[in-house]
């Protein structure tokens, strides 16, 4: 009864989304144009969990098809691109993609050594006829339609690149051998998140300038920073957040809840 209860929350939430978001797309006069790259190449040590965080069930599904929903759904998403380890390809592909009704092509990329090499992977595999391409960590379960379409939206606008962030709302400090040094103006200071979105030729030139010039960097943003691009933040929920410990889980699975109720109940919960 419950997995039933579950699957029937999924559909209302994703329909809502469906409802709405063509619209938006109609609206720009595009087409489906941007691949998504899905990072899940991480062995999820800190979770804890000998399976892989990517796999954790989170609301009668697998982690990262949470994910995957939501790029489908997107109406801006013309494929998705799953980096993950050799190994474990043919697990991905039965345990989340083929339990799920998927309208966009998925392929696969295999994952290299660290985050940077895996996303340069994932856009190697990406179709050429993609404009744009939405990198994404499997990590991050909920992310919407809505926030996918914002961030694409913004580079199609002009800006080189787009990610979705948080402002910071702790109190930050500058440590040096366990003294604070500082205490920087937090306004200035945002969680960088994914997506990030990028022209498809641009990234990968920028991945391709750091392979070259051993550059290492914690997110793709930074890669082309570096060339001297203009990347924008697009402001989302702290909703978004990434699943690294079990408690975190427990957080998102509250918030996905909380959306199956909304969706079921038209908004009134």
């Amino acid at each position: 009864m419950k997995c039933t209860l579950e699957k029937q929350a999924t559909d209302l939430l994703f329909a809502s989304t469906t409802q709405v978001q063509p619209e938006f797309l109609d609206e720009l006069h595009t087409a489906p144009d941007t691949c998504a790259i899905i990072a899940a190449g991480g062995s999820g040590v800190r979770f804890g969990d000998p399976r892989g965080k990517q796999f954790v069930n989170l609301c009668g599904l697998p982690l990262i098809s949470w994910s995957i929903l939501a790029f489908d759904e997107a109406p801006s998403i013309s494929s998705i691109v799953i980096v993950c380890a050799t190994d474990r390809m043919d697990e991905m592909r039965s345990q989340t993609v083929d339990i799920l009704t998927l309208h966009k092509p998925v392929y696969f990329a295999a994952a290299g050594a660290t985050r940077q090499e895996s996303c340069y992977a994932g856009l190697l595999r990406a179709p050429q006829t993609a404009r744009y391409v939405a990198i994404h960590d499997s990590a991050r379960p909920l992310i919407t339609p809505e926030g996918i379409e914002d961030t694409i939206a913004r580079v199609r606008a002009g800006a080189d690149g787009a990610l979705l962030a948080h402002p910071a709302t702790d109190t930050l400090k500058i440590v040096a051998k366990g003294m604070v040094e500082q205490t920087p103006d937090r306004s200035c200071y945002w969680y960088a998140q994914t997506p990030q979105v990028f022209g498809r030729e641009a990234i990968l030139a920028a991945h391709k300038h750091a392979r070259m010039h051993a550059v290492v960097a914690t997110d793709d943003a930074s890669l082309m920073e570096q060339l001297g691009a203009r990347v924008e933040v697009v402001s989302t929920p702290a909703a978004n957040i990434k699943v690294t410990v079990p408690e975190d889980l427990i957080l998102a699975e509250a918030v996905l809840l909380d959306r199956f109720a909304q969706a079921a109940t038209g908004g009134e919960v």
